[in-house]
């Protein structure tokens, strides 16, 4: 009697530079996130500020030149096929899974980055208007009495980056 053991084949489905970008956004959010609570780190706070928002923007242009299954193209948007991801997921745990991004992962990875987005920029010019720093320092005149409307977006961004 033989014991036929079937072929193992490896897929590589993310890149090094996808890897990469991802734990390094991780990692400099959270930095960020950890030096807003105190004011002697507002430069470095800015500083990685200006990385995470360079890390979302190497994520979009990566979406765009890199491997298959990093391509904005190979996402799976259509909201039938997330209902359907979510009712085939509660019906059978034991389903073959494919490879590269789900349709629930999909929109998660297209929100996390144009939330992340939205938030970096309105920290930015949060820095121009609140401190008149940056490179939008010369909206402080003008928009000063704005900073607090500026502060909440950036703020509110921010926690829901955290809750996702």
């Amino acid at each position: 009697m033989t014991n036929k053991k079937s072929k193992i084949i490896k897929t590589y489905v993310w890149s090094f530079l996808g890897r990469a970008n991802h734990w390094l956004l991780v990692a400099s959010f959270f930095a960020c996130y950890i030096s807003s609570f105190y004011e002697n780190l507002l430069l470095l706070h800015v500083s990685l500020g200006y990385f995470v928002f360079a890390m979302f923007l190497n994520k979009i242009v990566w979406g765009l030149i890199g491997p298959k299954y990093a391509k904005w193209t190979d996402y799976k948007f259509a909201l039938n096929d997330l209902k359907l991801y979510f009712i085939t997921k509660i019906k059978d745990k034991y389903r073959e899974i494919e490879v590269g991004h789900n349709p629930a992962s999909s929109w998660f990875s297209f929100l996390i980055t144009w939330i992340g987005i939205f938030s970096c920029v309105a920290g930015i010019v949060l820095y121009g208007v609140q401190e008149g720093n940056g490179i939008l320092s010369f909206l402080n005149i003008k928009y000063y009495s704005y900073m607090y409307l500026f502060e909440s977006i950036h703020i509110i961004t921010v926690y829901i980056l955290i809750a996702m």
